[in-house]
């Protein structure tokens, strides 16, 4: 079974993966859909994640939210990268309301 693991900041977009993302997703490809919400967690442990996550060849996408203090969305990305080390740019994708 394919699977996507969604690492998430909060409820917010908890909220949007569950009322968007899933039902659009399943109409295209049924799949199972995890979501883990990695600013509950401690950053070593979200690490963590991401390496066994790579190790595994598990798909995965990181979303962060775009606040108004960001400068622009690659600086946004920088900083994720910085905080996650093991983090590949490729799989962030911010997210701006």
């Amino acid at each position: 079974m394919n699977s996507l693991r969604i690492l998430l900041e909060g409820n917010d977009d908890q909220r949007f993966i569950d009322n968007v993302i899933v039902p659009y997703i399943s109409q295209i490809k049924p799949s199972m859909i995890l979501t883990i919400k990695y600013a509950e967690e401690r950053k070593v442990d979200v690490d963590k994640t991401i390496q066994k996550l790579d190790a595994k060849n598990h798909k995965y996408i990181l979303l962060g939210d775009y606040d108004s203090s960001d400068d622009c969305i690659t600086l946004k990305k920088e900083d994720l990268i910085d905080e996650f080390n093991h983090l590949n740019k490729d799989v962030i994708f911010i997210v701006k309301d």
